[in-house]
């Protein structure tokens, strides 16, 4: 079982530690922007991890760009089953 010592409250800082070389962590690819000296991203073996996001929001908020906000995020992480896989992740 890993001995987990220290917690970041987001990836930058955690990527900064790892980049210092304090411990290793384990990311998403959307973090392999972030690049810095010392730094390096290597890809786990095995089947991929299906990663589980939701949003929260109140019902009755009739805001223009909570809709937008909405919108994206449904573009971005679509719903499980309402949309095609991307090509990419089906090969």
């Amino acid at each position: 079982r890993p001995r987990i010592v220290q917690e970041a409250p987001d990836s930058y800082t955690i990527l900064a530690l790892v980049a210092m070389g304090v411990g290793v962590t384990l990311t998403l690819t959307s973090c392999m922007h972030i690049q810095q000296t010392g730094l390096v991203y290597r890809p786990l073996a095995g089947p991929p991890v299906v990663l589980r996001a939701a949003l929260a929001w109140r019902t009755d908020n009739p805001s223009a760009a909570l809709r937008s906000v909405l919108d994206i995020a449904e573009e971005a992480l679509p719903t499980p089953g309402t949309h095609a896989a991307p090509e990419a992740l089906t090969d």
